[in-house]
């Protein structure tokens, strides 16, 4: 089966020492769980987006589309400064990202509206998990 990210998230979480969740997070390592944990934990990070969630409309349980935010995570880049989107208008800005929302697997979407106000919906799956999981990432 084809877990999302948040489902990775959410069973990492459960696991009972940080030693077992920085594990399974290693076992389960794909550039977009990656890339949510940085976009969440960075320092740097600053979401273009506004504080509050835009309406839309969250895709059927049942669609299976697991994979949507593991094969898209690259569009995370254009709601944060400097990385390379800047110059989009902020109405534009927003509806793509309603847009982005609106592909991803429910729990992934609430995953990244999470996240774009710098919150991890799990809260054992803290910045010290993430960091010891990928220290890679300069968190």
């Amino acid at each position: 089966m084809n877990k999302g990210i948040a489902e990775i998230l959410a069973e990492a979480s459960k696991m009972e020492t940080v030693e077992e969740r920085v594990d399974y997070l290693k076992q389960n390592n794909h550039p977009s769980l990656q890339t949510v944990l940085y976009y969440c934990y960075h320092p740097s990070i600053n979401w273009l987006l506004p504080e509050t969630d835009p309406p839309y409309n969250p895709r059927s349980k049942e669609e299976d589309i697991q994979n949507v935010l593991k094969s898209d995570f690259r569009k995370v880049r254009m709601f944060v400064e400097g990385k390379d989107y800047d110059n989009i208008k902020p109405i534009k800005r927003e509806m793509l990202f309603i847009e982005f929302i609106e592909s991803l697997d429910p729990d992934d979407a609430k995953l990244i509206l999470s996240i774009k106000n710098k919150k991890m919906p799990w809260k054992n799956i803290s910045r010290h998990v993430a960091k010891k999981a990928f220290p890679e990432l300069g968190l």
